[in-house]
């Protein structure tokens, strides 16, 4: 290179010594601009990327800010839901309570009049003088072609199953149903310890009233009241007359679907003092039960001892259930009504669908505001309800199968904390295994006791559409 140098002429080597001295400067400088450009460019890309980084950050706080607020209203709104559950699922229980003793206090009523009532205060005598010459005697035959008109027509307007006149020596003398106990004696014979035996004996003194149980001559479950008859002269018994009730006037109050839903209905129970036992009252409806059929629940047994409140428990058919409980104040009765309704039903509720379907309030709910899923749960971690019904529906967050995913590790911080948390994505197996995000908040009453958890499933694509969003990034 050097020989080559020095074998070119001097001109050609003073043309290149300058050609150098212009191109050099001109070089660096290029070197210099073109450093300084890309330093720019790549402050300017990072300054974009920060603020794009800053701007989903706020976005992805904000999202998740409104979250929050969402759930806060919730909350308040189950809350206020559940109460005007318990307080309309109470109004309905006081106000069957209220029809059933208004019934009893009518029918005893009705006794006093009874005892005025010629069609018994001069027909038991009558029957019990016959009787004595045999039902089958010209005598015993003609009172009932002059009497029993008149009987039917006050047991069909006041409604009772049998009328049946008793004898101060414990013999049925006469009765409109004329049914087997016609003619037995219930002071000494078979049916001394049925209804109508007991009943006999307590309204010797008094008007009274025996519980429901199962009367053989009937072939059913029966209920009596008793009413005295004395002569007016002598003051002696001339007997008992006693009415034989019908079950459907209880059924008619206590089934009545007064404000409740689908799968809500009343039943009552009662406890005899004969074993103790506490079975039905009425006939259920939603649910299966007879008269007599066995009902022996904590529920059960907490209004048969007077009390008086409100209980939350797993019904029959898997579904939480809320129960209302008052005492039923009849004289010679020990009888308690019970209201039930579906929590799921109640808190829920139904609306017309935007497609004409039927979608309950909180499926809505999550549909305006683009959650997955949306729980509610019991105290004890049971799910009673949600929206998409996956396979956590009525199961234990807290103990179930699902209990070491991030919903159950979420609500048991909440049930810990009574405070609104968030847990981030992990796996869920409900839905398909894929990546869930998950809030809840507990619902509370005024002593901070948790009535229930309200939880929603994050719906993943609101927070992949804000972290995809490409604006300024080119």
């Amino acid at each position: 290179m050097i020989v080559w140098f020095q074998n070119l002429s001097l001109r050609y080597k003073l043309l290149l010594v300058f050609l150098l001295v212009g191109l050099v400067p001109f070089g660096v400088l290029g070197y210099l601009a073109t450093n300084d450009t890309t330093q720019a460019l790549e402050k300017q890309v990072l300054a974009q990327l920060s603020a794009v980084h800053a701007l989903k950050k706020v976005q992805i706080t904000s999202y998740l800010d409104e979250v929050r607020t969402d759930m806060t209203v919730l909350t308040s709104v189950i809350g206020r839901l559940r109460d005007e559950a318990l307080n309309k699922l109470a109004a309905v229980s006081a106000l069957k309570v209220r029809q059933l003793e208004a019934y009893y206090i009518q029918r005893i009523k009705l006794m006093n009049d009874v005892k005025q009532n010629i069609r018994f205060t001069q027909g038991l005598p009558l029957f019990a003088e016959a009787f004595g010459r045999g039902m089958t005697s010209p005598e015993y035959m003609a009172l009932i072609k002059e009497r029993e008109t008149g009987l039917r027509s006050f047991q069909q307007e006041f409604s009772f199953f049998d009328i049946l006149f008793i004898d101060p020596q414990g013999n049925v003398v006469y009765s409109v149903g004329k049914e087997s106990d016609l003619g037995q004696n219930v002071a000494t014979g078979a049916l001394r310890d049925s209804a109508l035996g007991r009943v006999y004996a307590k309204a010797r003194l008094d008007v009274a009233i025996e519980d429901f149980a199962f009367y053989q001559p009937s072939n059913s479950f029966a209920s009596f009241i008793g009413v005295p008859l004395t002569n007016t002269e002598t003051g002696a018994l001339n007997g008992v007359v006693a009415f034989q009730i019908v079950p459907k006037d209880i059924d008619d109050v206590v089934n009545a679907h007064v404000g409740l839903g689908n799968k809500s209905g009343s039943f009552l129970v009662g406890r005899t003092t004969q074993g103790g036992g506490i079975s039905l009252r009425s006939n259920r409806v939603v649910k299966q039960g007879k008269i007599g059929s066995p009902y022996d629940f904590p529920v059960a047994q907490a209004v048969l001892d007077g009390k008086k409140g409100e209980e939350i428990r797993l019904g029959s058919t898997g579904e939480l259930e809320l129960f209302s409980y008052e005492p039923v104040h009849i004289t010679g009765l020990n009888w308690g009504l019970v209201t039930f309704a579906s929590l799921e039903e109640l808190l829920a509720g139904t609306t017309e669908g935007s497609s004409g379907g039927r979608e309950d309030f909180l499926q809505k709910y999550a549909k305006d505001y683009g959650y997955y899923d949306l729980f509610l749960i019991a105290p004890d971690g049971y799910v009673f309800y949600t929206t998409l019904r996956e396979a956590d529906y009525r199961t234990n967050i807290l103990t179930g199968k699902f209990s070491n995913s991030g919903m159950g590790r979420l609500v048991r911080r909440v049930m810990d904390t009574r405070s609104y948390d968030l847990e981030d994505f992990s796996k869920y197996a409900p839905s398909n295994n894929e990546a869930a995000i998950f809030s809840a908040a507990p619902v509370l009453n005024q002593a901070g006791d948790i009535r229930l958890v309200v939880a929603v499933q994050v719906s993943t694509q609101d927070i992949q559409d804000i972290m995809q969003e490409s604006t300024g990034l080119g």
